[in-house]
């Protein structure tokens, strides 16, 4: 998430609207400890008792699955294939959209997680106590041991095959680069027992995790190449068990209901529509999310977004470039609402040589489900700013100037 120019912003415009998380009508009462999307209209949750929802776009319902064991971890590949896993060595396998079980001989290992890329390329992290941790590949064919590791590793990212995170226990981080094994980022400040594992839009990771030995700091840390580990924030008391970013939005949830929202400002926390404990939370883009909680909850986000296009980040001194603006409201119809955007150098906000040049508004309409693509306008370099660091702001503002959604992309001028 990019943090330009903070203060301007926030005495431009009088504040940020929160109200994007709502819980929904939900068919079960059991713990839910994951969830999964493919499409819109196809949104996946499991948990206790061998718990299976799906979403269709209108509404959720139970799924038979074959089992009454506890699982911890769905993924689906696509509407009808998936797999789904949890304590006592249970593996699920989706075909056809039916769930069977999937004999592994594994009784005594717990699976934490699942990552699938393909239906012959998914990976699968369980633990046993005497064993430690190991990943498993499924080939499409046969499930075969991949990778051991001698802590408790629960989180698994990445975003293909030659791009795996590993994670959990205490300090453990471990990265697969198609190649080789790489440890070097467990080298974290403090001593921190790790709950959750996501990459964030520069494709670096970011943790949440409690500082031990006291179990007192619960925080969010984020890596960035040549410099390290970072503490992006810190509370107390409520774990922080799960997070999710895109490239846009970032949310990380946990304990009686907290919620924590990565913005131009920062990691903040805000004020939770539930509170119980939120296990598993995903983003599958700017405008809409998921996340599941103890006691069969089930909230959804649903926040209107803009997102600015640029066709590359380092830009010319005498070049000219167009920008295009991405309009979503996946929720209910919101009348009136401003479209602006506007182009900085100066690391605050500054319009040269008029406003109808470098700014760019229109007041809207936004429907129930709207999406819109357009062109916006071309910018050319002001005199006199030099070259180096530039940014291009978007925002959608209420009646009220509460900002909806917002965007902003950075850009360096070069000769």
């Amino acid at each position: 998430m990019k943090k330009f120019l903070t203060i301007s912003l926030m005495c431009c415009f009088s504040s940020l609207a929160f109200a994007g998380w709502q819980p929904v009508a939900s068919p079960v009462t059991a713990h839910l400890r994951s969830v999964c999307q493919v499409a819109p209209t196809s949104v996946f949750a499991a948990g206790s008792d061998g718990t299976i929802i799906q979403y269709d776009g209108i509404e959720w319902t139970e799924m038979e699955s074959g089992s009454d064991k506890n699982l911890n971890t769905i993924a689906m590949i696509n509407a009808n294939e998936g797999w789904a896993a949890g304590v006592e060595g249970i593996l699920l396998r989706c075909t056809a959209g039916v769930w069977a079980v999937f004999p592994t001989g594994t009784e005594s290992r717990t699976f934490n997680s699942i990552l699938g890329f393909a239906t012959d390329d998914v990976y699968f992290l369980s633990y046993s106590l005497v064993e430690g941790s190991t990943l498993h590949h499924w080939d499409g064919a046969d499930l075969s041991d991949m990778q051991t590791f001698s802590d408790n590793m629960t989180c698994l990212a990445g975003d293909g095959p030659d791009n795996l995170w590993v994670s959990g226990g205490t300090n453990a981080i471990f990265h697969w680069n198609g190649t080789t094994w790489d440890s070097s980022m467990s080298a974290l400040p403090e001593t921190t027992k790790i709950f959750s594992i996501v990459l964030n839009e520069y494709g670096n990771p970011v943790v949440t995790g409690v500082r031990l030995p006291s179990w007192d700091v619960d925080m969010i840390l984020e890596y960035t190449p040549g410099s390290g580990w970072s503490q992006v924030f810190s509370g107390y008391e409520k774990r922080i068990i799960t997070c999710a970013i895109n490239d846009k939005r970032g949310f990380a949830m946990g304990a009686s209901g907290r919620v924590i929202e990565d913005t131009i400002f920062g990691w903040q926390e805000i004020t939770g529509p539930v509170n119980v404990q939120i296990n598993d939370v995903i983003l599958p883009n700017m405008a809409e999310g998921w996340a599941v909680t103890d006691q069969g909850g089930i909230l959804r986000y649903e926040q209107p977004s803009i997102n600015l296009i640029m066709n590359s980040n380092e830009i010319n001194s005498a070049d000219t470039f167009e920008v295009q603006l991405e309009l979503l409201n996946p929720g209910t119809a919101i009348n009136n609402v401003m479209e602006i955007a506007f182009l900085d150098v100066y690391g605050f906000l500054w319009f040269w040589p008029s406003w109808s040049s470098d700014f760019d508004y229109q007041m809207i309409n936004m429907p129930a489900d709207y999406h819109e693509s357009m062109v916006l306008f071309s910018f050319e370099w002001p005199n006199g700013a030099g070259t180096g660091g530039a940014a291009l702001w978007a925002a959608l503002l209420d009646s009220q100037n509460n900002i909806l959604g917002y965007d902003i992309e950075d850009f360096m001028w070069i000769d």
